[in-house]
């Protein structure tokens, strides 16, 4: 995406629910964005192979923040998680 101008943050998305989760670029121009937009709604990006599709968000709005790590979301506590509470409950 550096090709269009120069990238702030990129969110590589969620493979396993590209729907909930899609990938996205913020670049520090609008006008980056645009270029991007245009080249690959024109077919001249592809990812993998195929073809990508975009679309530019209105207005300032931030994209939703990436999602937790799998290990900070995990449901699943290690020993070490558990040492750490016990030493705070005694505090």
């Amino acid at each position: 995406m550096q090709q269009f101008g120069a990238v702030d943050v990129v969110f590589m998305g969620n493979r396993h629910d590209p729907t909930a989760e899609p990938p996205w670029v913020r670049f520090e121009k609008a006008s980056s964005a645009v270029a991007a937009c245009n080249a690959i709604n024109a077919g001249q990006v592809m990812f993998e192979g195929q073809p990508a599709k975009a679309e530019l968000k209105a207005g300032n709005v931030p994209p939703r923040a990436p999602p937790q790590s799998r290990a900070q979301s995990s449901p699943f506590r290690s020993s070490r998680d558990i040492a750490l509470e016990d030493r705070r409950r005694r505090r």
